[in-house]
C-alpha cells in the first residue's frame, strides 16, 4: 500500500523461506511481478500458488490463468480457467473466469486445445475432473 515493493518482496521471501507453501506470500508476490510487468516471474508464483495446501484456493487458479494471458498462452489459459469453473462451480472468480474465457474466444476465435495435444499430467487431470464434481474448500 506504500509502494515500498521492494521491502514487501524481502518480507514475502523470507516468510516463503519458513514456509514454502504460504499461499498468501505467493499470491502478493505474484501481483507484484504482475504490477511490474514481470510476467514470468508472477507466473511462477502464481503456478506455485496452486501447490500443496494452496491447490484448493480458486483466486490462485484464477491468478494463474491471468498471467498465462498475460504471456500469451491462450491455450494454457483456456485450460486453467476452464479446470477452475469445473472445481469451483459457486465461486466469484468462476464468474470472472468467465468473463475472461469470453474475451480470449473474442481475441482468439474458438480454436480449442485437441486432448491429444496436451501432456499425460493434463489429460489425467481432465479426465478425473469430468468424473467428480469438486467443491471449494475454505481455508
Amino acid at each position: 500500500k506504500n509502494n515500498k515493493n521492494y521491502a514487501a518482496e524481502a518480507e514475502l521471501e523470507l516468510s516463503l523461506k519458513e514456509k514454502s507453501d504460504y499461499c498468501p506470500a505467493h499470491a502478493l508476490l505474484g501481483k507484484i511481478a504482475r504490477s511490474e510487468k514481470n510476467y514470468d516471474k508472477a507466473l511462477r508464483h502464481f503456478k506455485e500458488g496452486t501447490l500443496g495446501t494452496c491447490y484448493n484456493l480458486p483466486e490462485m487458479h484464477y491468478l494463474k490463468g491471468i498471467a498465462l494471458i498475460d504471456l500469451g498462452k491462450y491455450p494454457e489459459a483456456r485450460l486453467v480457467l476452464k479446470e477452475l469453473n469445473l472445481k469451483f462451480k459457486d465461486d466469484p472468480y468462476t464468474k470472472l473466469s468467465m468473463k475472461k474465457l469470453l474475451e480470449i474466444e473474442d481475441k482468439q476465435g474458438s480454436t480449442e486445445v485437441s486432448l491429444d495435444t496436451l501432456p499425460s499430467s493434463q489429460k489425467k487431470i481432465l479426465e478425473e475432473i469430468e468424473d467428480v464434481e469438486y467443491e471449494s474448500v475454505k481455508f
